[in-house]
């Protein structure tokens, strides 16, 4: 199913409402799948990757590009410089351990990355 863009502007300010504490992880992703009609183990990427990307690790599970561009021009707008470039980090290294796996390239992340910082 195709995952629409108020689903994402939504599952993003959810998540940052459980990256703050004040929503369990379940609850998250219960109120994302509720919500947009998202599939629970979407729901719960969507949440995941918000935290992933703030503490700058690796996410093994994909965001479109739309997905990615959104929660990195969020983080950058919510949470300032320093934690933009930790989303970077995370998503080049989202990018790398994809690419890795032998399923094909994320060139379009790589073009986002490289759009979004040069």
């Amino acid at each position: 199913m195709l995952i629409s863009i108020e689903a994402i502007h939504y599952a993003y300010e959810i998540a940052k409402r459980c990256y703050a504490g004040s929503l369990s992880f379940t609850e998250a992703y219960s109120k994302i799948a509720d919500e947009t009609g998202m599939a629970a183990n979407s729901a719960k990427d969507y949440v995941n990757n918000l935290k992933y990307m703030l503490e700058g690790k690796c996410y093994v599970r994909t965001l479109n590009t739309y997905a990615t561009e959104y929660y990195l021009k969020q983080i950058r707008k919510d949470y300032g410089e320093q934690a933009f470039q930790s989303a970077i980090s995370a998503t080049q290294q989202h990018v790398t351990y994809y690419n890795n796996l032998g399923y094909g390239q994320r060139r379009s992340i790589e073009k986002l990355i490289k759009k979004l910082t040069t």
